[in-house]
């Protein structure tokens, strides 16, 4: 396929997106978190592109309780905060499996 004109251009365009240090268009691994859902609900969440953060709202035994998840822009590292709990022994023990899977990335440097 490597001859074929508009598949280099696609490949071409599609590369581009990935020489920016910054959003990566395709993931780079997961990150699963496990809750017991009798106890807690996932009320919603939101991504925040222009900073890597994303916001997820949980009900924890009729508490609010929202984590902030945040992916660094400059190292491999990740970054999980629960804001502005009420009840600070809800998020403690909110969360009974954590697990990151790293997945293949494209390295542009």
């Amino acid at each position: 396929m490597s001859e074929d004109e508009l598949y280099c251009c696609y490949v071409e365009m599609a590369s581009d997106n990935y020489s920016y240090p910054y959003l990566r268009l395709m993931p780079c691994g997961s990150l699963l978190l496990g809750f017991d859902r009798r106890r807690a609900e996932v009320l919603g969440h939101s991504l925040h592109f222009e900073n890597g953060l994303c916001e997820i709202d949980f009900l924890v035994e009729g508490t609010s309780v929202m984590l902030h998840v945040l992916v660094d822009q400059e190292v491999d590292r990740l970054w999980l905060a629960f804001k502005d709990s009420e009840r600070s022994e809800l998020t403690a023990l909110l969360f009974n499996r954590i697990k990151l899977v790293p997945g293949t990335c494209v390295n542009t440097e």
